[in-house]
């Protein structure tokens, strides 16, 4: 058997065993951990997410639950890691667990270079249509029908992802993102707090939209 590099692997039996299966299955000649297990922030209720990459074949998902825990896999051909852009961000503190020929050292280098390009902003047209957008489904979600409640989850969602395209910047997640807005813009981050803790509250969602497309 292939040796894996990372030693704290063989402290966790789960996660040797999913690396073992890429390399050995899927023909992986690297694998990557991203995520809360990569950041060191897990809970016991944290998923496994893995990045495998082989010389060629299709990408292949694989999410299951083994055991009690959730494994969350992505299996890419190296060409589509030919260019690196916003849509591979997510593995930017990614552990590189196995690897050839330094293969995912240098993936990495790839991807701390990319970080380091400037956000391209949606235009300016773009950025008030999405603002308009934002009090159109508000209005939407008056009603008292399905598709009004559908809209109103849909805008809890979406507010978040749109509070930093409207302000220029990029969008790490959710996770991320509430903790950027804890540290600087605690106002916005304990009013989101309550509207997810009032889902139903229209007038608190209208704060919110307001505080949201208001970009001082």
């Amino acid at each position: 058997m292939k040796k894996i590099d990372q030693p704290f692997v063989h402290e966790d039996p789960f996660l040797q065993g999913a690396v073992r299966e890429l390399i050995e299955k899927y023909k992986c000649h690297t694998v990557l951990l991203y995520g809360s297990r990569a950041r060191g922030d897990a809970t016991l209720k944290s998923d496994y997410d893995l990045a495998g990459i082989r010389k060629h074949g299709r990408k292949i998902r694989v999410a299951e639950k083994r055991n009690g825990k959730f494994l969350d896999v992505f299996i890419f051909p190296e060409i589509d890691l030919k260019r690196i852009d916003d849509q591979h961000f997510y593995m930017k503190e990614a552990l590189v667990l196995f690897e050839k020929d330094k293969f995912g050292t240098q993936l990495m280098a790839k991807l701390r270079r990319a970080l380091k390009k400037p956000h391209q902003p949606l235009p300016a047209d773009e950025i008030e249509a999405r603002k308009i957008w934002a009090y159109k489904m508000l209005e939407r979600a008056e009603a008292d029908d399905l598709e009004a409640k559908y809209r109103r989850s849909w805008l809890h969602e979406a507010l978040l992802y749109e509070y930093f395209n409207l302000r220029k910047a990029r969008y790490w997640g959710s996770k991320e993102s509430f903790a950027w807005l804890k540290r600087n813009d605690p106002a916005t981050y304990r009013l989101y707090d309550r509207v997810l803790s009032q889902p139903t509250d229209l007038k608190l969602l209208k704060k919110l939209v307001d505080r949201v497309v208001t970009v001082k």
